[in-house]
């Protein structure tokens, strides 16, 4: 199987399945990456300029071919790519950079037989003009690669058959964040981020924008007693988050950016995540890293992977939407409960480490790429 991947640039959760499929015998990969961002578009939206402190391009070979130059000559540049690599099978993930566009369009060109693993879902709504764009693009596609249920009823509602539809789970690093956080000294890092002894610790782990709506977490600890806030990010909300934990006398602390190989000892100092988040968070991977560490997860109905994570009083806790008092009387319950919150996230830890993993994700793509070879 030789197979080409379209991305847009290295992702973090990404790297892990490319190793994974390029380690796997009889699998000749290539990834077509759009560009190699700096420190400073790196940290567009975080409010900091950073680059990633893990390894993003060891382990599988790849190549760049928007950064020179996008349009008609990026296009032309990896159709000249997928046509002396010659895959079997082209493996896209999703349009939505201009470089995507672009990988999209070479892809076509090249007459290849092409899959998709993207994020979208139904959980926003679109326009009856979208409506007809995503049903069109999915005529582009021999096969697809659901991430989660959500994800699956997006194909479905733009008429992708089941016969197409190959399970390739959203995951992370499960060992890497299980080793880590279980390693980390607990007492030091809450005395590091000022996290008073005995305080049920929630963490709210994330870029600070309106999709994520972090001030609604502190509108719902008001009255919460013995809590604690962490946050992790940055973003432009920070301001507006400090200026409401104020008032409301909220126990909190900020963290700031902390980059891959730190953010682990977070989920260790605190004892659940909080992700308060409209439809734009399409899926939510800070919710699979909180349950890799053991920490259950409140999220809103509108997270894209609340139907697949968070079993209901099991792993986790979810509210709807815009009801933040709903919200604050889930926090309240777990804070109240310390023990109950434990065992949610033994059960959360057991259900990501199980079922949504690279080896589950790679062979998802495996079998849909060896389907649209087939067709």
């Amino acid at each position: 199987m030789r197979l080409s991947v379209i991305a847009s640039h290295p992702v973090q959760y990404q790297a892990p399945l490319f190793r994974w499929l390029a380690g796997m015998p009889g699998v000749d990969l290539l990834v077509h990456y759009g560009l190699l961002p700096d420190a400073e578009r790196q940290g567009e939206g975080f409010g900091v300029r950073f680059q990633w402190d893990l390894p993003l391009l060891d382990g599988y070979r790849h190549e760049v071919f928007f950064d020179g130059g996008g349009g008609l000559s990026a296009v032309r540049r990896l159709a000249r790519s997928l046509a002396e690599f010659a895959p079997d099978v082209i493996l896209c993930t999703g349009w939505h950079h201009p470089s995507m566009a672009a990988g999209l369009a070479a892809a076509v060109w090249s007459g290849r037989p092409r899959i998709l693993r993207c994020e979208a879902n139904v959980l926003r709504e679109r326009g009856f003009e979208a409506r007809i764009f995503h049903r069109a693009m999915m005529t582009l596609y021999r096969g697809v690669l659901p991430i989660g249920q959500a994800n699956r009823d997006y194909y479905r509602a733009f008429g992708v058959a089941e016969s197409r539809m190959f399970d390739s789970p959203y995951f992370i690093d499960n060992d890497r964040f299980a080793e880590v956080s279980g390693s980390a000294g607990r007492d030091a890092l809450r005395k590091r981020w000022g996290i008073p002894a005995g305080a049920f610790c929630f963490l709210f782990s994330g870029k600070l924008e309106e999709k994520k709506h972090p001030v609604a977490v502190a509108e719902a600890m008001g009255g919460l007693g013995r809590a604690h806030l962490l946050v992790v990010g940055a973003g432009p909300l920070e301001g507006a988050l400090r200026e409401a934990c104020g008032p409301r006398g909220i126990s909190c602390s900020f963290a700031g950016f902390l980059n891959q190989s730190e953010i682990p000892l977070a989920y260790a100092a605190a004892d659940a995540l909080v992700l308060p988040s409209d439809a734009g968070e399409t899926w939510g991977l800070v919710v699979n890293e909180a349950m890799a560490c053991g920490r259950p997860a409140i999220v809103s109905d509108r997270v894209g992977c609340r139907e697949d994570l968070v079993l209901e009083g099991e792993t986790g806790l979810s509210f709807r939407f815009g009801d933040w008092e709903e919200l604050g009387g889930q926090m309240r319950r777990l804070a109240g409960d310390p023990a109950q919150a434990k065992a949610m996230g033994a059960a959360a830890r057991q259900r990501v480490h199980r079922d949504y993993s690279v080896e589950r994700a790679a062979a998802g793509v495996l079998q849909g790429a060896e389907a649209a070879r087939g067709r």
